[in-house]
C-alpha cells in the first residue's frame, strides 16, 4: 500500500468507520448518560430542599409557645414576680427572633438604654453616641460572628470577587496567625467588630463588671492588633439571650452610655445549628428570611468547621441581588437592628 494512493485512503476510511466512529459514538452516550444523571440528582436534591423547607415553615407555624413566653411577642416573660428561670435559646445565635425590630429613631428610648451615671469603669472607653441614619432602598448587610478563623480568608476572597465588604465580630483568638487575619480583614476593607473575649456566657453575663471586662479585653485586643478603634459590637447569642436575662438590661445601658450600641440581626443562614450545614440550605434561609424586607442584618458564622457557610456565601448573595438589594458595609452609623429586651 502507497501513502497516498486510493487503496491507502479506502483502509483508512474502513479504519475511521469500524473503529474511531464506534468510540466516538460510545463516548458521546456516555457524557449524555452522565449528564442526566447529574441533572437527576441536581432535580432530587431540589425537590428534597423544597420538601424540608415546607416541613420547616410548617412546623414554625404549628408550633406551640414556648412555657412562660408571651405569645403575641415570642420573648420570654420579664415577669418580676415569676420564679421560673428564664429561657435559653436552643442554640447559639441561630434562632431568629420574632420580635426583631429596627430602632424606631436614632437617639435611644429614655429609661431603657441610657442610665444617668456609668459606672467608674474603664472611663477612657466614654465617647458620644454616633448619630444613626436608615439607608435608603432595599439593602443588605452581611455579618460574621466568632472569627477569625481558618475560614476567614475563603470568606474575604468571595467577597473580593463581588467588590463588598462586611462585618465581623471576633472574639479574642490567640496566635500570629489570627492577628494576621485579623488585619487581613481590615487591610481589604471590612469591618471589625466586639463580641466578647471569650463567648464563655456564664463569664460574659455574670455582672455588669464582668461583661465590661470582657468588653474591654475584646476592644483591646482588635485595637492592638489592627490599629484600629472598634465602634460597633454583638452580644453573644444575641442581645435577649436568656443567659443575660439578669443583667441585659443593665449592661445596654452601661455600653450606651460609653457611646457603644449593639447590633443584633433580622435575616440567619442558620449556620450556627451546626458545623458543615448543606450550602443549599444555609443559602436558602438566608432568602427566605430576607423576604418581604427592605432592609436586613444577614448573620453568618466564620468559624474552622463551617466549611457550609463558605460555599453558601455566593448563592446568599446573587440570591439578596436578584431580590432586589444591595450589600453595603455595616458601620457604627447604620441604624441597627434591636431585638425587643426579653
Amino acid at each position: 500500500m502507497v501513502w497516498g494512493s486510493v487503496d491507502f485512503y479506502k483502509r483508512l476510511i474502513r479504519f475511521a468507520l469500524f473503529f474511531v466512529l464506534p468510540g466516538s459514538m460510545l463516548a458521546l452516550v456516555a457524557m449524555l448518560a452522565l449528564y442526566f444523571v447529574q441533572v437527576g440528582s441536581l432535580s432530587l436534591r431540589i425537590t428534597r430542599l423544597d420538601d424540608r423547607l415546607a416541613a420547616y415553615e410548617s412546623a414554625r407555624v404549628t408550633a406551640a409557645p414556648t412555657p412562660g413566653a408571651d405569645p403575641t411577642s415570642g420573648a420570654p416573660s420579664s415577669s418580676p414576680t415569676s420564679a421560673a428561670a428564664p429561657a435559653v435559646p436552643p442554640d447559639d445565635e441561630t434562632s431568629l427572633p420574632e420580635d426583631a425590630r429596627d430602632l424606631p429613631s436614632p437617639t435611644p428610648p429614655s429609661g431603657t438604654l441610657a442610665v444617668p451615671t456609668p459606672l467608674v469603669l474603664y472611663p477612657d472607653l466614654l465617647q458620644p453616641l454616633p448619630t444613626f441614619a436608615a439607608a435608603p432602598g432595599k439593602v443588605a448587610y452581611l455579618t460574621f460572628d466568632d472569627g477569625p478563623s481558618a475560614r476567614t480568608l475563603e470568606i474575604l476572597d468571595i467577597l473580593d470577587r463581588y467588590n463588598l465588604h462586611a462585618a465581623f465580630f471576633v472574639l479574642n483568638h490567640a496566635g500570629s496567625t489570627y492577628d494576621g487575619y485579623l488585619r487581613e480583614i481590615v487591610r481589604r476593607g471590612s469591618v471589625v467588630g466586639m463580641h466578647s473575649a471569650s463567648h464563655d456566657y456564664a463569664k460574659v453575663y455574670a455582672s455588669v463588671g464582668g461583661f465590661l471586662q470582657e468588653f474591654d479585653a475584646n476592644y483591646r485586643y482588635i485595637l492592638g492588633t489592627t490599629g484600629i478603634a472598634p465602634r460597633i459590637y454583638r452580644f453573644p447569642g444575641g442581645s435577649n439571650t436568656g443567659h443575660a436575662a439578669a443583667t441585659g438590661a443593665a449592661i445596654r445601658a452601661e455600653m450606651n452610655a460609653r457611646g457603644f450600641f449593639y447590633y443584633d440581626w433580622n435575616c440567619a443562614s442558620g449556620d450556627g445549628n451546626s458545623a458543615n450545614q448543606d450550602p443549599l440550605v444555609l443559602a436558602q434561609n438566608v432568602l427566605a428570611s430576607a423576604k418581604g424586607k427592605s432592609r436586613v442584618i444577614v448573620l453568618f458564622h466564620d468559624s474552622s468547621n463551617r466549611v457550609g457557610t463558605v460555599e453558601a456565601l455566593p448563592m446568599a448573595i446573587e440570591g439578596l441581588y436578584a431580590q432586589g438589594f444591595r450589600i453595603d458595609l455595616l458601620t457604627a452609623e447604620v441604624l441597627p437592628v434591636a431585638f425587643a429586651p426579653g
